[in-house]
């Protein structure tokens, strides 16, 4: 039979499975049991058949959803049915992750480890030449202790007390976002919009773990940090306060005059465990110990254009709201649009609902959401009425020319955040526009590529 070429492919995925499942602490006999069963369905009928003979295929037979059983092992070669097939293609996804997510990890152990060991022998190496070389052996020493430093500095600049720095962090389910509420009080400098700055959680299961996330809101309002995670914040309970040697309320951290907001979309990794300890205990928030590192980046000028436009997708609504404070004062631009692309409609809720009602009053604010998937008419009820619904994708090409056909002279700010496709054709028609003549128009560009 030719079934030879697809012995590569069967041989990476039940190294991908065992890999995932052993992580999972199954025990070898079910880790064994799974992978095998995994073997027996990864190849889908249609193609395998597609290209076969009658003769090549005599013998081969389909097993459906009722002939097979966790207990029993088939001892032929079969394919599976199109049922079986969807459900092994469906749930390969997280185990691959899962593994690629552990070869990462081990991949950067190793290479610390080995830097770190050539760099020993290297030194020992030119120790015969009587230092004449050992410039090159100190000058990336020095860099890289540079960097620590340099780092140590920031972290003590947010906060001296280092190992004081409280968050308060609560998921919400419906629309799947972390809310990170840190206060700033202690900071000898005040956040600006569109910095990021890396997180460390102290009090997780990898404190030596960081992320960067954009800074979503700074206020000076303790009342409206409260509004962030719901007008009453419940107190920790036992479970979490147990994690921490002292126990925070929540309350104290957003009782503080200064704080800054993060929005976390979680996903694999990092993301994913912070979601687990924040929803934990929900409905109520979970105070975290954490070290802020940063800030990173810089403002872009956008108070000195007359009008700016936004377009974003998904998780990208961040750098908008960083500067939402900023474009609505009283300096503000003439006119500020967002074009927001996104997929779940409670996420949109939430956000427009939390964090930009209070600047939907504001005369110089548009707000216009695109709705990529189908979202029945009666969920839309809720939302407010100064926001725009449309439905698809956003066509940023259109908007950009539309927007550059409405100023008439003014000076435009295109900001771009999201998918490469949409900002590809946002820069692509800014471009198309300055070589036509039109000269007040410019790009920028933000991107979550860590």
């Amino acid at each position: 039979m030719k079934f030879a070429p697809s012995l590569g492919a069967l041989l990476i995925n039940l190294s991908l499975w065992t890999l995932s499942l052993a992580a999972e602490d199954r025990s070898p006999e079910r880790v064994c049991y799974d992978a095998c069963f995994a073997c027996l369905k990864p190849v889908h009928f249609d193609d395998v058949l597609r290209n076969q003979t009658a003769e090549d295929v005599k013998g081969v037979r389909r097993f459906e959803q009722n002939e097979t059983d966790e207990g029993v092992l088939f001892r032929e070669v079969v394919v599976p049915s199109e049922h079986w097939f969807g459900i092994w293609w469906d749930t390969l996804e997280h185990p691959r992750n899962r593994a690629s997510q552990y070869v990462r990890e081990a991949g950067s152990i190793i290479y610390s480890g080995g830097t770190i060991c050539s760099g020993g022998l290297a030194k020992c190496h030119v120790s015969i030449f009587q230092g004449e070389y050992d410039i090159f052996f100190w000058v990336p020493c020095f860099i890289w202790v540079g960097d620590r430093v340099i780092r140590a500095l920031r972290i003590a600049a947010f906060n001296p007390k280092l190992w004081d720095t409280w968050a308060t962090s609560i998921y919400h389910p419906s629309s799947n976002i972390v809310r990170l509420v840190v206060p700033w009080s202690s900071s000898l400098y005040k956040p600006a919009p569109g910095t990021f700055y890396y997180i460390h959680v102290l009090n997780g299961p990898r404190c030596w773990e960081s992320h960067p996330f954009t800074v979503a809101m700074v206020t000076d309002e303790g009342q409206r940090a409260s509004k962030l995670l719901g007008e009453q914040v419940p107190l920790l309970d036992g479970t979490v306060a147990e994690q921490s040697s002292e126990p925070v309320d929540s309350q104290d951290i957003l009782s503080d005059s200064r704080t800054m907001t993060f929005l976390i979309r979680p996903y694999d990794g990092f993301t994913s465990r912070l979601r687990d300890t924040a929803s934990a205990v929900w409905p109520k928030s979970v105070p975290l110990r954490v070290l802020i590192d940063g800030p990173y980046g810089h403002t872009r000028p956008l108070h000195l254009f007359d009008n700016v436009t936004f377009i974003v997708g998904g998780s990208g609504i961040v750098v908008p709201l960083s500067y939402l404070q900023l474009l609505t004062g009283s300096t503000a631009p003439r006119s500020v649009k967002i074009h927001w692309a996104v997929r779940e409609p409670a996420f949109a809720l939430d956000v427009l609902q939390t964090d930009i009602a209070d600047a939907l009053g504001s005369t110089n604010l548009s707000v216009e959401i695109h709705l990529t998937t189908h979202t029945p008419q009666d969920e839309l009820s809720e939302w407010p009425s100064q926001v725009t619904l449309r439905r698809g994708r956003i066509d940023a090409s259109d908007v950009v020319r539309r927007r550059s056909e409405e100023i008439l002279g003014e000076s435009l700010a295109i900001v771009a955040c999201g998918p490469a496709q949409m900002a590809d054709d946002a820069r692509k028609t800014v471009a198309d526009l300055l070589r036509n003549g039109v000269m007040r128009v410019e790009y920028f560009e933000e991107s979550f590529q860590w």
